[in-house]
């Protein structure tokens, strides 16, 4: 069974719960907007309470950068009275009823052309070619530059240290958006491995033989199993991977491992998408069973907490050496 920590909500899912909250055709201001992401990405107390690094508080942060896409795209207005959704906020909202990230929004041209995004969704480089060597699409961060560019207005009032900080904080939150593009454009054979990678790093079994991925091809339905010991006598989990672009995940596909389970005598198992699961996908779970959905972001979060298929990139920032001018 895999354990998450109370991990903060990536700032790519707080656009869904206030297009929600403004659905009904009122006018609501921003703590509206807060009790209804609190409540809809179930963000702890504890959580509730993180600031940034600049001391802002961080679900207020992460609403103004949402509240910013939405009306960049043309979803939401602002008025005195607070925000409105528009009529191609209510139709893109009907038409991702089943939720929606912030990536999704490229269906609007407004929102394209503020985050210099083309029809496909990727990042325009100017005067730059496209790199085609790489066997996955190009992924690039640089778009998260420009979402934080009215967090950053008051420069005036910030030394270039707490803005670089700003800048690097929320350019993690939004890494889990580009890596799930990388995820998706990764060969399926490929992306099974990661993931078998990922539940030998998060030590779900005793050992890396306890885990065994079957063969590509009539695999049954099951991707992964894994098993009390390296004899492989006893199956304690069978996981089912969805690598898939835009499909949510529906009931019968979580249907279909809850059977596998009852062959196999197994109480546990898994579906592991790049996507979303469909409300009936969700909240099927057989009696006697336990069967944990992990979609695109629980698995991109997942990644970036175990380190796998990311890496830091350090900037190396002079400041002025007082001590060694003094000693002179």
């Amino acid at each position: 069974m895999i354990m998450t920590k109370d991990t903060f909500p990536s700032s790519t899912v707080f656009h869904y719960p206030i297009l929600l909250l403004l659905a009904d055709g009122k006018a609501h201001k921003v703590n509206d907007m807060m009790s209804k992401c609190v409540e809809h990405l179930k963000i702890s107390e504890a959580n509730q309470n993180v600031t940034t690094k600049s001391g802002k508080n961080k679900v207020h942060s992460w609403i103004r950068f949402a509240n910013q896409d939405l009306s960049k795209a043309g979803y939401i207005e602002h008025t005195k009275d607070g925000y409105t959704i528009t009529s191609a906020g209510m139709a893109f909202l009907n038409s991702h009823k089943d939720g929606f990230v912030a990536h999704d929004m490229t269906e609007s041209e407004s929102y394209r052309k503020y985050k210099n995004l083309d029809e496909n969704g990727k990042h325009i480089r100017k005067g730059k070619k496209e790199k085609t060597t790489n066997q996955y699409p190009a992924v690039e961060q640089d778009t998260a530059v420009h979402s934080v560019q009215e967090a950053i207005e008051d420069t005036q009032a910030k030394s270039p240290i707490e803005i670089l900080e700003e800048l690097s904080a929320h350019i993690n939150e939004t890494l889990d958006t580009t890596l799930l593009e990388a995820l998706k454009g990764m060969k399926a054979d490929a992306f099974e491995r990661l993931i078998k990678a990922l539940l030998v790093k998060m030590e779900i079994s005793k050992s890396d033989d306890c885990i065994e991925l079957t063969q590509y091809v009539k695999d049954d339905g099951v991707d992964l199993y894994v098993y009390d010991n390296a004899l492989k006598m006893n199956v304690v989990c069978c996981i089912q991977v969805k690598k898939y672009t835009d499909t949510a995940v529906g009931l019968s596909t979580v249907k279909e491992l809850g059977g596998t389970l009852l062959d196999k005598n197994c109480k546990s198992g898994m579906v592991i998408t790049t996507s979303q699961f469909t409300k009936g996908a969700n909240d099927y779970n057989p009696s006697g069973y336990n069967i944990q959905k992990i979609d695109g972001i629980k698995l991109t979060n997942l990644l970036i907490q175990y380190g796998l298929g990311v890496k830091t990139k350090r900037l190396e920032v002079k400041t002025i050496d007082t001590d060694y001018l003094n000693s002179i």
